[in-house]
């Protein structure tokens, strides 16, 4: 038997492509939690892309996607899951401030692996 990661290499590869573009990552390459909360948009076009991952992707980000409505933070973990192939991504808790109040945040730094 093929692993997914394997035979739906070329659509995986796409749907990360859409992440890479929904996130900037070419151009920005931090992103605050407290950010990724508050972006309405970010996490709009991640939830359009479960079709695609749920058709393309394996059961550890199914199970991410297909519990979205008990998981706080969905498209927090299928971030990290889909990307994680691509990228390392790192998590620090940082001191924010935003709009002249100070908050505590996880921040997430995405590095792109060497091939």
């Amino acid at each position: 038997m093929v692993a997914s990661k394997e035979l739906y290499k070329e659509k995986q590869e796409e749907v990360i492509n859409e992440f890479v573009s929904i996130l900037n990552l070419e151009n920005k390459h931090k992103y605050s939690l407290y950010e990724l909360e508050n972006s309405g948009e970010i996490q709009k076009q991640i939830i359009e892309l479960l079709p695609k991952i749920n058709k393309w992707f394996s059961l550890t980000v199914l199970i991410s996607s297909g519990k979205r409505q008990h998981v706080r933070l969905p498209w927090n973990i299928i971030i990290n899951k889909v990307l994680n192939t691509r990228y390392t991504i790192e998590s620090n808790v940082e001191k924010l401030n935003i709009n002249n109040k100070w908050i505590i945040s996880d921040v997430y730094a995405f590095e792109k692996k060497t091939e």
